[in-house]
Order: structure tokens, then C-alpha cells, then sequence
């Protein structure tokens, strides 16, 4: 049972997928006190995800947060202690992009000023004279989910879409019908400019005295991403002056914003209380997608919106590869008690049509399934890289020769002591998961359960000595498969059985004639 603690407000509807999952049981409380008890801790942004608190929580994995920021979590201190930080990202992409047009065009269609005047028993005149969308250039600066989602839609308005993003090619951005352009270009020709980058050292008061001076006279200010962008200070000189004509602004540097110079610029601004993701839907598709998250993880290894992780656990990396990603970790697990030891080498060989990001994830799952070997569950896919290179293991990816229809995966281990061991396993239709090959021998054995491998020489009754053996222990073989080179040479069998065996039994099947090495496998 995971015990999960949910301490702040977060949509019911959408998790309830999770609430109805009996492998969960769930806590709501907005104290966070006996945080030890906890697997996983769901926030928004009200609680405070500290060391010391995470420190306390001594079973903790998994830290998820319902939304797209993660200031509130100390990352650093939960990637040292191998506990994942999820976020969702996407899911409040769409709220946040109609959010976005509508300060557009509650800015440039003076709606404000308009509402103040119908309700204090005025008319229209020439102060509310606005401007069209349709023929301006709007300027993003930043192209990641909500980036993209307003392109779509200001292009819908007839806005010519240019974009400002270093970790975008300009191929992907003409796919949107974007036009890539430096970050001066950006500034100077756009009418509007909306900010989509999240908050670093390097994008932390981007947006000041200097970025406004490049920007063209007259020009809109809009800002849903995060408050600490935009130097308020800076802007409200830029509005007063006349260099920016006026502002939107969602987010802000301190919230609420007490003492801002932006409020006193009156009509001139537009302000919200942070609402951009503030939507029924928007909500419970936050739950549900963090909900989903949660199971993912706990259930089948797998990783959806992880802050800490690799850079390229990429969500829609992570979707085609899902199988694949279990099919190394289980690799991984096996090989790793198959030959335990000093390890100081991994390589994984992938098939052809696994690209070189592809490799690196599954990398990553086949390290984790090994190091678990020895680390049990202090490591995971947060840590893993971490912990081998701690140990001084070599890791390293390489591209399967030939075309074999046997194998997806092959993994090796080498020990200090110079002993090696290899396995390779496929994905068939339907998903299920083999192991095809042990060393050069060929098998077919589905890696779950409780296993027991036995190296032997190939004579006839080495499988009734070992059935005879286990039978008088009242050991049930569920499934046996054998694989050996050539008549008389080295063999191997793979039994699965219903639960490990005693060590004495293990040793007494090692000193059977014909044996040379036995091992048992739990995954």
C-alpha cells in the first residue's frame, strides 16, 4: 500500500482515479506533521516543500506538484536523496494560452476602462479608442507548451507569430507557422511581446531597463510566466516615459503585488491575480494528469513530468518507449544478481531503430535495475547515474551489429575481477516482455516472479536430477526453459517457481555432477 499525503487543495474529479486505486491509500491534511509515514506528497503552491521537512520524511520517493512551477520545492535536496519531483506541465497549457489572449485583448480593447465607464454612467468616447489584434506582430519569448498553444491561436487571429527560444530549431518553429528570431530581432519588432520562460538565474529580471529600451516604441507588455522575469520597477518607467505603451500582467514579483510601482499606472496596466491556469478544466486536468503520474510511477516504474531527471526523459520519449524502459530495468535487475560483484562496466546495445536519446533512457532504466541489486530502493532513476558514477562504473550506449529480430536490448556487466555477463531481451506484440538470449545461449523466459538460473553441461537427465531434487523439497517448478549451444556443450536452464528457495537448496543444486553455476533471480 503507498501511502500518499495531499496537503493542499487539489481538484477531487481528477484525482479520483487515484483515491479508487486500492494499491493507494490517501491523506488529506493540510498539516504536514509525521511526514515519515508518506511515499508520495501531492502539493499546489501553498505548502512549502523544505530540507528540513524532506529530511523528516525518511520514506519519501515522490514529490508531485498539481500545476507548473516547483518554487516551492527544494529540487536540489530531493534529487540528492533520489526522491522524484513531478510536475504537469501541459496540462494547464491551454487555460494559461486563452488567459494570454484575453489580456491581449482586454489591453488593446481598453475593456477595463470601458466596464469603469458603462458603470459609473458614462459612454464611449475617444479615450477608449482600441487597437486590432489581426495584422500586428506578437513576439514570444519562450516557445515551450503555452508558447506554442498561444502561436495557434494568435495566427487564428491573424497575428504574424514571431519566437524567441534557444532550445528550439528553427525547423520546428516554421512547423507552427513561427518565425525563429534573435532575441534583439524579438524585441524590436514585436507589437506585443508575450514572456513564456520559466524562472532561472540566467531569466530572472530578463526583462528590464535595457531588454524594454529594445523594444519598440509603443509596444504591449504581457507576462503569465513567472513574476521574478519582469523587473516591475524598470516597466513602470518604460509605461511612464512612454516607451511601452502599456501592460498585462498575471504573475508578479511579490504576491499579491503590496506596494508595486505598476499599481498606480491606473487604466494603463492590466492586472490579474495569477488566475492564468484557473479554470474548471484546467484543474482536473492537472489532477488527473498528476494523479496518473503517481500510478505510473508506483505502479510500472514509469516517469511523467519529471523535474529532476535526465534531460532526455522527454514525455513523448518516455510514451514510445514504455515496454522498452520496463524490458531494461528488469534486464538490469537480473543481470545484476545473474552476477553480483564490484561491477565497473555497463554498456546496453539497442537495436537500429532506437535513436541515441532513445538509448540513453533505456540506459538509464537497465542502471537502475542493476545498482537496485546492491542499493535496493535508495536508487532510481533520479539518482542512478549519479550512484555509477560515484562508483567509478563505466556506462556507455552502443548500436546493435546486424539486424537480429531476436532482440531489442542487450546489456553487459563487467566486474572488477574481469567476469562479464550479458543478456538480451525483445518487446513482443501486445507488450509482453522476454528474455531472449543469456551470455550466447538462446532462451525464452518471461523476466517476472521468482527465477532460478542453472548453468550445466549438456548430458541427458540433468532436467530430471534438478526436477527430482526440487520435487522431494516440494519446490513447484511453474515454468522451465532451456537453451543450449550444441549437443553436449554448455546449457542453461531458467526455472520460475512459485517462491525463492533456501540457501542450502541453492548450494545443493550448485554440487550436482554436471552443474557449474546456479543463481537465483527475483524480479
Amino acid at each position: 500500500m503507498v501511502r500518499v499525503l495531499i496537503s493542499d487543495p487539489i481538484d477531487q474529479e481528477g484525482l479520483k482515479p487515484l483515491k479508487e486505486n486500492k494499491g493507494f491509500e490517501i491523506t488529506e491534511a493540510h498539516e504536514t506533521n509525521g511526514l515519515d509515514h508518506f511515499e508520495a506528497w501531492l502539493v499546489r503552491s501553498e505548502t512549502k516543500v523544505t530540507r528540513d521537512k524532506i529530511d523528516k520524511a525518511k520514506r519519501l520517493k515522490l514529490i508531485g506538484r498539481a500545476g507548473t512551477g516547483v518554487d516551492n520545492i527544494d529540487v536540489e535536496e530531493a534529487t540528492r536523496r533520489g526522491i522524484l519531483v513531478v510536475n504537469v506541465p501541459g496540462a494547464n497549457a491551454i487555460a494559461v494560452a486563452e488567459h494570454v489572449l484575453g489580456l491581449m485583448l482586454g489591453v488593446m480593447r481598453r475593456l477595463s476602462a470601458a466596464d469603469r465607464a458603462v458603470k459609473g454612467g458614462g459612454w464611449r468616447d475617444k479615450s477608449l479608442m482600441g487597437s486590432e489584434l489581426y495584422g500586428k506582430k506578437l513576439g514570444l519569448l519562450g516557445l515551450g507548451r503555452v508558447g506554442k498553444e498561444v502561436a495557434k491561436r494568435a495566427s487564428a487571429f491573424g497575428m504574424e507569430v514571431l519566437a524567441h527560444d534557444p532550445f528550439i530549431s528553427a525547423q520546428s518553429a516554421s512547423e507552427l507557422g513561427v518565425k525563429a528570431v534573435g532575441f534583439e530581432e524579438l524585441l524590436s519588432q514585436a507589437d506585443v511581446l508575450s514572456v513564456h520562460v520559466p524562472l532561472t538565474a540566467t531569466t530572472k529580471g530578463l526583462v528590464g531597463g535595457k531588454t524594454l529600451s529594445l523594444m519598440k516604441t509603443g509596444a504591449i507588455l504581457i507576462n503569465t510566466s513567472r513574476g521574478e522575469v519582469v523587473d516591475e520597477a524598470a516597466l513602470a518607467q518604460a509605461i511612464n516615459e512612454g516607451q511601452i505603451a502599456s501592460a498585462a500582467l498575471d504573475v508578479f514579483e511579490k504576491e499579491p503585488p503590496k506596494g508595486s510601482p505598476l499599481l498606480a499606472l491606473g487604466d494603463k496596466v492590466l492586472l490579474a491575480p495569477h488566475i492564468g491556469a484557473t479554470t474548471r478544466e484546467a484543474q482536473r486536468r492537472v489532477a488527473r494528469e498528476l494523479a496518473q503520474s503517481v500510478m505510473d510511477f508506483f505502479e510500472r516504474g514509469l516517469v511523467r513530468g519529471g523535474v529532476n531527471l535526465p534531460p532526455e526523459f522527454e514525455p513523448e520519449i518516455l510514451d514510445r518507449l514504455n515496454y522498452h524502459l520496463s524490458l531494461a530495468e528488469r534486464l538490469g535487475k537480473f543481470l545484476g544478481q545473474f552476477l553480483p560483484g564490484a561491477w565497473n562496466r555497463i554498456r546496453l546495445n539497442t537495436a537500429k531503430r532506437f535513436s541515441e536519446k532513445d538509448a540513453r533512457v533505456l540506459l538509464h532504466g537497465a542502471l537502475r535495475g542493476i545498482l537496485s541489486c546492491a542499493l535496493g530502493d535508495t536508487v532510481n532513476v533520479v539518482n542512478a547515474a549519479f550512484y555509477a558514477k560515484e562508483r567509478n562504473i563505466q556506462i556507455r550506449t552502443e548500436e546493435l551489429p546486424g539486424s537480429s529480430e531476436l532482440e531489442d536490448i542487450a546489456l553487459s556487466l563487467r566486474t572488477a575481477d574481469e567476469r562479464s555477463a550479458s543478456i538480451s531481451g525483445r518487446v513482443d506484440i501486445g507488450g509482453e516482455l522476454r528474455i531472449s538470449r543469456i551470455g550466447d545461449l538462446v532462451v525464452d523466459v518471461i523476466p517476472q516472479g521468482a527465477l532460478i538460473t542453472i548453468e550445466n553441461q549438456d548430458k541427458p537427465g540433468m532436467i530430471g536430477k534438478v526436477g527430482t531434487l526440487l520435487g522431494g523439497r516440494r519446490i513447484n517448478i511453474a515454468d522451465m526453459r532451456v537453451g543450449r549451444k550444441s549437443k553436449g556443450k554448455d546449457a542453461i536452464m531458467v526455472l520460475t517457481i512459485d517462491n525463492t528457495i533456501p540457501k542450502s537448496l541453492l548450494e545443493a543444486l550448485g554440487r550436482m555432477d554436471g552443474v557449474t553455476r546456479v543463481a537465483q533471480i527475483n524480479l
